[in-house]
C-alpha cells in the first residue's frame, strides 16, 4: 500500500513524466525527515 497517491491532471503529465512527478514527491517526503527512502511507496494516478 503506498504512503503517498497523487492525483495529477493529464495538463500537468503533459509537462513533466510520471517519473520526474514521484521523484520530485519522494524528495519532499525523505527531506522532511518523516519518511525513510527503502521504504516509502508512492503511487501516481489521472
Amino acid at each position: 500500500m503506498p504512503h503517498f497517491i497523487v492525483n495529477c491532471s493529464k495538463e500537468l503529465l503533459n509537462q513533466h513524466s510520471e517519473d520526474t512527478i514521484l521523484e520530485q514527491v519522494h524528495t519532499a517526503a525523505v527531506q522532511s525527515g518523516l519518511f525513510a527512502p527503502a521504504t516509502s511507496k508512492f503511487a501516481l494516478t489521472h
